[in-house]
């Protein structure tokens, strides 16, 4: 646990992505992203924690998580600081407690950025399973191709074998014929002597 706060302290768990503040008191404001402790973590950090007892959320405490998706505020929580979340794009839910009495006008990223961010996924949200559809009919009708392809190749061949026999079998009866119309011819040979 390290300090964000004179009595405050905070801790990331890397395997889950989940940044925990607790203790008693303000968090401390930062005037930069930069100086925020858990800045190193910041891309990497998806639900932020803060337990009973903080009573301020720092200016730019979690500016630029922008794979944030989650935070729990308790009811202890009255100040919300300037850009707390400014850049969290991912942002999906945040419930203001009712006791907040001030929250910062720059504490979120501005109005068309937000709704532009929730459009954004909800489109994707509904293009993922007409994609995956279209993906499916698309195999099936492959699938279909290939089976008539088949189909039509094995007709082939076997028409191609019965037209080799038959071919056989006319090449056979024009060498039997050869032969009968030369053994006739050399018989009118002995005739004629």
């Amino acid at each position: 646990m390290r300090l964000c706060g004179q009595q405050a302290v905070w801790n990331y768990e890397e395997e889950n992505g989940i940044l925990t503040i607790q203790g008693v008191g303000a968090m401390e404001d930062y005037t930069d992203p930069e100086q925020v402790p858990w800045n190193t973590f910041i891309q990497k950090i998806k639900t932020v924690v803060i337990r009973d007892g903080i009573t301020t959320v720092g200016d730019y405490a979690f500016a630029g998580g922008s794979n944030l998706q989650e935070v729990t505020l308790p009811g202890s929580v009255e100040i919300v600081g300037v850009f707390s979340f400014k850049g969290c794009t991912g942002l999906r839910e945040i419930v203001i407690p009712e006791g907040v009495r001030v929250l910062a006008s720059k504490a979120f990223d501005p109005y068309p950025f937000i709704l532009l961010n929730l459009v954004l996924s909800c489109v994707a949200a509904i293009q993922a399973p007409l994609i995956m559809m279209s993906q499916n009919r698309q195999e099936e009708k492959d699938r279909r191709r290939a089976e008539n392809d088949y189909k039509v190749n094995l007709k082939t061949e076997i028409m191609i074998e019965d037209l080799y026999d038959k071919v056989n079998r006319i090449l056979a009866r024009q060498e039997e014929l050869s032969r009968l119309l030369g053994g006739q011819a050399e018989g009118k040979k002995h005739d004629g002597e």
